[in-house]
């Protein structure tokens, strides 16, 4: 197994932030965990996946959060 990188997605680009839905339903459904080189950052796009590492901090580490993009 590889792992998932999307090196085109950039969450700064302006027609993302403008409507970020349209792209990350895309890239949920094809690959609902992956990389963005871009940002340094995996990216999460399901919200059962979203939860479950906001409230399991002794598997799931915030200590990269705090870093600048």
């Amino acid at each position: 197994m590889t792992c998932p990188v999307a090196a085109g997605f950039d969450p700064l680009d302006a027609g993302y932030l403008a409507d970020p839905f349209p792209v990350l339903a895309g890239w949920r459904e094809q690959t609902p965990v992956f990389h963005a080189p871009s940002i340094e950052r995996w990216v999460v796009t399901r919200y059962a996946d979203i939860d479950r590492i906001l409230t399991d901090p002794h598997t799931f580490s915030a200590v990269e959060a705090q870093r600048p993009v």
